[in-house]
């Protein structure tokens, strides 16, 4: 009786300490991909920084001194930037392949290699940011309506309970701008 006593307790012990640890690996896991995209993003940004500024720039008054910085507003005419943190890459969607654009991406090609990606965009951050608000204020009334944007898939999300009607209602307007998904019980928000 004393003997399975003892090894219940200790099957029990490794139940749930390897439980345990299993789960704790997994946090470590998400802590270290976390700190290897902050990493990436720390080590990417500057250099970004300083090429956009080349071409894309503007003053700014910083504790009193007047210095350039990258004017992202106007660079958001020529191409939408995002980080994809399960390829550890920088990507620009390009919108305009101007002489700017082509040289910011021969040099951060240069200075970056493969954690910079640029690829033809479909559709501009700005274009989708204005469909997103039209149709958040075309929908807000619902009550179960939740839109965003999905830059890497160039896409305004739609959580909403839609009929038939509705849907294709959208599509027609939209196209391909647009992702409609089930509602999630997410209210009002953009």
């Amino acid at each position: 009786m004393f003997k399975a006593a003892v090894i219940g307790g200790l099957f029990c012990s490794v139940v749930i300490f390897g439980h345990f640890n299993i789960h704790s690996t997994k946090v470590n896991a998400n802590e270290t991909e976390f700190k290897k995209n902050q990493e990436l993003q720390s080590q990417v940004t500057p250099i970004i920084d300083g090429e956009i500024i080349k071409f894309f720039k503007e003053n700014k008054t910083i504790n009193n001194v007047g210095t350039n910085v990258p004017n992202y507003e106007e660079f958001s005419n020529f191409a939408t930037i995002y980080y994809d943190n399960e390829k550890s890459q920088v990507v620009f969607n390009v919108i305009k392949n101007t002489s700017e654009m082509k040289q910011i991406e021969i040099d951060l090609t240069d200075k970056l290699g493969s954690k910079v990606k640029f690829t033809n965009a479909k559709h501009s951050f700005k274009e989708l940011e204005e469909i997103n608000t039209e149709i958040f204020e075309k929908l807000k009334n619902r009550g179960d309506v939740s839109t965003g944007i999905d830059t890497k898939n160039e896409v305004v999300n739609i959580h909403a309970n839609l009929s038939i009607a509705e849907e294709k209602e959208l599509v027609d307007l939209y196209g391909d701008t647009i992702n409609i998904l089930p509602s999630d019980g997410i209210i009002e928000t953009r």
